[in-house]
């Protein structure tokens, strides 16, 4: 894919979120906005799981820890309802129980 380059205007808030999150991530601001803006599908496993990382901190970048912690929460519990089949759920059961146990959460 060719890169161009681009002078953008964004909201004081946009470009902390922005740069913060380019920050965490090891990304430059530009990756963030491709990821953003294409809303990648990629086929690869992995790939799909670094994207739904990089959603979820984004996504909760204005949470405290502990609102992190009830979105994390939630977000395993609606995966658990989307899995198609028992041996899905019980992964995701077993995940949502390591991530409680990890975090201290009961």
């Amino acid at each position: 894919m060719e890169l161009k380059k681009m002078n953008v205007t964004v909201s004081e808030l946009t470009e902390q979120l922005l740069l913060k999150e380019a920050a965490a991530l090891d990304l430059t601001v530009g990756e963030i906005l491709d990821r953003l803006v294409l809303r990648l599908s990629p086929e690869d496993p992995y790939d799909a799981g670094l994207l739904m990382t990089e959603y979820v901190l984004i996504s909760a970048a204005r949470l405290s820890p502990e609102q992190f912690n009830q979105a994390v929460e939630f977000l395993c519990s609606m995966l658990m309802g989307a899995a198609d089949c028992p041996v899905e759920q019980d992964r995701l059961q077993k995940l949502k129980l390591a991530y409680q146990s990890s975090s201290g959460i009961q």
